[in-house]
């Protein structure tokens, strides 16, 4: 999707009120060789700090759907991508990086060791990581990578988000909020992304989403976590990114 395309789009969008995978097509007629062919990897595992075990337990988890290796040059970065964001090691090779991972996650500083062994009991698991991904849209011109992770290394509560990555097709590179707007349309999207959230946290004026758990209204801007289908535009927020943990994720639609 070109970016007059997608102007195109958004300034239908500012003309109304604001208000999984990619074989949920159209009903229309489409070719298949529009979306990328994949695969789905999963793999789960639990082992021991440093291999003893005394040592509490760590767990390590992910199901992924990746496009084939070799498809396109946008293929394989959208690949690499997702090992990345589920391993941390930027691989073509998921075994490779699944492996280096691994390493991560078996092997603590002493100082670690002893922390979670005063805590916790040596069948009990007091960090963990999960990454599922999949393809939430796909057209001709983009591609849509959505990520949810969860994670949990002691203390009072684990950390979960959801992250999306729009990727244009024709160029093989990642489509971010500057590529979509024009450069002087930031602070006018900024006010329409308060307004909606007025209107999802039901408040009736701006000053009064603090007292929902918005942090702080000038830290709202529109983001690069951009989900996208043939209807919508999302801007999506994380914990912590807009607002308290508790307010929990936070999607701002314009349709």
């Amino acid at each position: 999707m070109t970016k007059i395309f997608l102007k195109h789009i958004l300034l239908t969008l500012l003309a109304v009120s604001i208000s999984c995978c990619s074989t949920n097509k159209d009903k229309k007629a489409e070719s298949d060789d529009m979306h990328y062919p994949s695969s789905v990897y999963a793999f789960d595992t639990t082992g021991h700090a440093n291999s003893k075990p005394e040592n509490p337990n760590f767990n390590y988890s992910y199901k992924l759907e990746i496009p084939n290796d070799g498809v396109s040059p946008c293929a394989d970065s959208i690949r690499m991508s997702i090992i990345a964001s589920a391993t941390g090691y930027k691989k073509s090779d998921l075994e490779a990086a699944k492996k280096n991972k691994l390493e991560d996650m078996i092997h603590v500083d002493e100082e670690e060791e002893e922390g979670f062994k005063e805590m916790f009991g040596s069948t009990e698991t007091p960090w963990s990581f999960n990454c599922e991904s999949k393809c939430s849209f796909e057209d001709e011109d983009v591609y849509n990578s959505m990520f949810k992770f969860s994670s949990y290394e002691g203390g009072a509560h684990g950390f979960y988000c959801t992250k999306y990555e729009l990727w244009d097709k024709a160029k093989a590179q990642r489509i971010v909020f500057k590529d979509i707007f024009d450069e002087d349309f930031e602070e006018k999207l900024s006010t329409m992304i308060v307004d909606s959230l007025c209107k999802i946290m039901k408040v009736k004026k701006v000053d009064e989403l603090t007292e929902t758990g918005i942090l702080d209204i000038k830290d709202i801007h529109p983001n690069n976590n951009i989900s996208i289908d043939r209807n919508t535009l999302t801007f999506n927020y994380i914990p912590y990114e807009i607002a308290a943990y508790a307010v929990g994720e936070l999607s701002v639609k314009f349709s």
